[in-house]
């Protein structure tokens, strides 16, 4: 074998990349985990933007497109997402200033591990605070579906699609 690819999630990828590291096989990934260069492995290549830097990038086109939506520039903001390196590593510089140099208030930061069995106590915090964006981050498919199913049960999934 001369290289090796692949390990769809950050996670898996960067324990896939400690055992190609160790064996000198060069390893291409798509993930995005700013950890998976950080720890400054020589046959790692990571093809994507890391994490922290499509946050810092993609906020404030998103904040773009809600003022565009509503007419008004969005003040506050909410997170759900799952524990997995990835979503780590995306909100890392957006709870370390980020969010408050574009002006945003964080009042939902939730965080769980996966698989999720219930997502009523996350979708509450959501309903209470209600924040005008919600970043939701879960990584796995049957999550995102229950989280997007319980939104929708609580009457917030419209207020997301004007």
């Amino acid at each position: 074998m001369v290289g090796a690819t692949g390990a769809w999630l950050s996670s898996f990828t960067l324990a896939v990349t400690e055992v190609t590291e160790r064996a000198e096989l060069p390893f291409l990934t798509l993930s995005y985990a700013d950890q998976i260069t950080a720890r400054g492995f020589k046959y790692v290549f990571q093809t994507s933007p890391t994490g922290g830097a499509q946050a810092q990038g993609a906020l404030p086109a998103l904040l773009d497109l809600a003022t565009m939506a509503t007419g008004q520039p969005a003040k506050t903001v909410g997170i759900i997402m799952d524990n997995t390196a990835a979503p780590v590593s995306f909100t890392k510089p957006l709870r370390e200033g980020g969010l408050e140099t574009l002006g945003l208030k964080l009042v939902v930061d939730e965080t769980f591990t996966p698989p999720l069995s219930d997502a009523t106590s996350l979708v509450q915090r959501v309903r209470s605070a209600r924040p005008e964006i919600l970043l939701l981050l879960p990584t796995s498919v049957p999550d995102d579906k229950l989280l997007l199913e319980k939104l929708t049960e609580m009457g917030l999934a419209a207020a997301a699609c004007p």
